[in-house]
């Protein structure tokens, strides 16, 4: 019996038996015993986020498609065909969010293929190996590094990528991503892990659901759906020498509510330290402040709570509790 003989039966004493190898399963009231199996056998191709990034080099047009448990690097050429160079998909039970650490890409230089080979051939260079991709060299080969470097060795003499795909999985991680072309156009990944604390009760209070990003990559924040937020401050882009090096001091904070959005606010011109995390739950609205300059602990912060004003939410003044 397949599915469309099962729905078209009117009531289940109408409907034939299910068997399995030759045998009739039945209840002792002689009704017989029906069910429903199912599993993943193919995953989603639905795309999720689509990012543009320099986790290679600045000198490459990138984008990365990420979909549910998996993430894939293209690349935007000159002629305006996307290129797929690679992707990975062992990211375990899914991908909860994913933002871009780094410079912005505003302030990232982009130089085309003719001025890095003008470049090379100036400097005598021209015969040493090439960042860039040939036409045609595609790869899907990836690599998981726990110090961020594809052949496993430390980068301390080599600078990361202007940017980094971060990720928040379901497994409570949070990973780091970038990747490099080597001179025969293979492209891998190289990444790390960092646990999330996990808390008692459910999946609601284990963070990851949300991400956010500071405009000036100097924290990042992972919250759960309800209560527990994680804050990171992370290294300057300047002294990132390896994915390993991107997290520095890190605090727990329960923020009593269930949180809708969360996001970092841009500084004010006049004191360009001050790092504010705005908050938009079922509470209302709270910002949490502190100081850049300082190291984060519990003490460093500082807290404000609004609520909206009578009638509409939005159309209308908060006011400070």
């Amino acid at each position: 019996m397949d599915i469309r003989q099962l729905l078209r039966s009117p009531s289940p004493d109408s409907r034939p038996a299910l068997s399995t190898e030759g045998t009739t399963t039945t209840e002792p009231n002689g009704r017989s015993t029906l069910g429903l199996l199912s599993r993943t056998v193919f995953r989603s191709p639905i795309i999720k986020w689509i990012l543009p990034a320099r986790i290679r080099d600045p000198h490459h047009n990138d984008v990365i498609f990420v979909g549910e448990n998996f993430i894939e690097l293209k690349e935007i050429r000159a002629d305006g065909h996307i290129c797929h160079l690679a992707h990975r998909t062992d990211f375990g039970y899914g991908i909860h969010a994913a933002r871009i650490l780094g410079s912005r890409l505003d302030s990232v230089s982009i130089k085309d293929d003719e001025e890095v080979v003008s470049k090379k051939e100036t400097n005598g260079a021209s015969n040493g190996p090439s960042n860039g991709i040939p036409n045609g060299a595609l790869s899907d080969v990836s690599d998981s590094i726990p110090n961020g470097t594809p052949d496993g060795t430390s980068n301390g003499s080599r600078q990361l990528p202007p940017q980094v795909l971060v990720l928040t999985l379901k497994t409570s991680e949070i990973v780091f991503v970038v990747a490099s072309t080597n001179a025969d156009g293979r492209t891998t990944f190289s990444t790390y892990s960092h646990p999330i604390p996990i808390f008692t009760g459910s999946s609601l209070h284990q963070p990851g659901t949300l991400l956010a990003v500071d405009a000036d990559s100097r924290a990042i924040a992972v919250a759960a759906t309800q209560n527990n937020l994680v804050i990171a401050k992370t290294t300057p882009s300047s002294k990132r020498e390896s994915l390993d090096k991107v997290l520095k001091d890190m605090i727990v904070y329960d923020v009593g509510m269930i949180i809708l959005r969360m996001e970092f606010l841009c500084p004010s011109a006049e004191d360009r330290s001050q790092v504010s995390l705005l908050l938009i739950g079922s509470e209302g609205t709270r910002v949490i402040h502190w100081d850049d300059c300082q190291a984060l602990t519990s003490d460093a912060i500082t807290i404000k709570h609004y609520r909206f004003g009578p009638g509409r939410p939005f159309a209308n003044p908060c006011h400070e509790i």
